[in-house]
C-alpha cells in the first residue's frame, strides 16, 4: 500500500509523530468513504468474466520486475505447495495481531485446503511487526544474507512513512513459493494495521499484484477495502484449484478458468 493522496498529506503534515500520521490517514480514507470493511458489497457486483479477467491481473502479474522496480510483469503461477508454518518477529507484536492472524489463516486456509499453521521455529512464513530500530537492524542483516538488492528494497520501505507495509515471497525454479515475509511498521495501529496484515499476507500467498480496476479487491492501491472480500476469496481459490499448476503461464492458465469458475461460482449467481 502507498500513500499518495495530497489531501492526506496536508493532514499529516501537521502531526507530531508517524503513529498519528497513520491515525489521521485512516480518519480522512475514511472521510472518503474508503478502508471499507464489507465483505460482499451491494454497490460493486462482478461477474464470472470479471473475475477470470481479474485473476490474471493480479495472480499471473508482479507489482516489481526483475530488478525490483514498480513495474507490473508478467510472470508464472507461483504458489504455496507445502505446509505454511508462520511465526512473528517485533518487540511490538500484539496479542490482538496474534489473533487476527489466526482468524485469517483459518479462513484462507478453509477457502484453499492449504495447512496454515503457528510455530515456534522452522518457519517458512514471517509476519514482522517492526519498530525505527528494528527495521535498521534487520535491513543489515537481509543485507548481509541476501546482498544490496534485497537490502536496497527493505531500505526503500522503512525509510517513508509513505510504505506502510510489505510483502516478499522467494520461489524455486518450479514456482513453488518457499518463503514469505511480511512487514509492517509498529507505528500502525487500529484498522490500518490489521488491513496491512490483510493485503500482505494474502498477496505473498501468491496474489502478487495490484491493479486499480480491480473491484472490490484489496489488491487495489485506491484503499477502497480495507479486508479481504467475497471477491479476493474467488481469486484465492482460483489460485489453489487442482486444475491449475505452479509454474504455469497465462497462456497455460487462462483456458483453465472457465471450468474452474463453473465449479466454483454459484449457479444463481451472474
Amino acid at each position: 500500500m502507498i500513500v499518495s493522496a495530497l489531501a492526506a498529506s496536508l493532514i499529516l503534515a501537521a502531526c507530531a509523530n508517524t503513529t498519528e500520521r497513520y491515525e489521521s490517514y485512516t480518519t480522512a480514507l475514511q472521510a472518503k468513504g474508503k478502508m471499507r470493511t464489507e465483505r460482499d458489497p451491494d454497490d460493486a457486483p462482478f461477474t464470472k468474466d470479471d473475475l477470470a479477467r481479474n485473476f490474471i491481473k493480479i495472480a499471473m502479474y508482479s507489482e516489481y520486475d526483475e530488478e525490483l522496480a514498480a513495474k507490473p510483469t508478467e510472470k508464472i503461477l507461483g504458489r504455496w505447495e507445502e505446509p505454511i508454518r508462520y511465526t512473528f518477529f517485533g518487540k511490538g507484536v500484539t496479542r490482538e495481531d496474534r489473533k487476527q492472524m489466526r482468524e485469517l489463516a483459518f479462513r484462507v486456509s478453509h477457502l484453499t485446503g492449504q495447512k496454515i499453521e503457528p510455530i515456534s521455529n522452522k518457519s517458512n512464513f514471517v509476519i514482522m511487526y517492526l519498530d525505527e530500530a528494528e527495521r535498521r537492524k534487520i535491513n543489515q542483516e537481509f543485507q548481509e544474507r541476501w546482498g544490496d538488492e534485497f537490502a536496497e528494497f527493505n531500505v526503500r520501505w522503512a525509510s517513508s512513512w509513505r510504505n506502510p507495509c510489505i510483502g516478499r515471497l522467494f520461489y524455486n525454479k518450479k514456482g513453488e513459493i518457499t518463503l514469505g515475509l511480511v512487514f509492517i511498521r509498529n507505528e500502525i495501529e487500529g484498522l490500518f494495521r490489521e488491513s496491512c496484515l490483510h493485503e500482505e499476507v494474502i498477496q505473498t500467498l501468491g496474489l502478487t499484484n495490484d491493479d486499480d480496476d480491480v473491484r472490490p479487491s484489496i489488491f487495489n492501491d485506491d484503499e477502497e477495502f480495507a479486508f479481504l472480500t467475497r471477491h479476493d476469496e474467488y481469486l484465492l481459490q482460483m489460485l489453489y484449484d487442482p486444475r491449475l499448476s505452479t509454474g504455469m503461464t497465462v497462456k497455460e492458465v487462462t483456458p483453465l478458468l472457465p471450468s474452474v469458475l463453473d465449479d466454483l461460482y454459484p449457479r444463481d449467481e451472474t
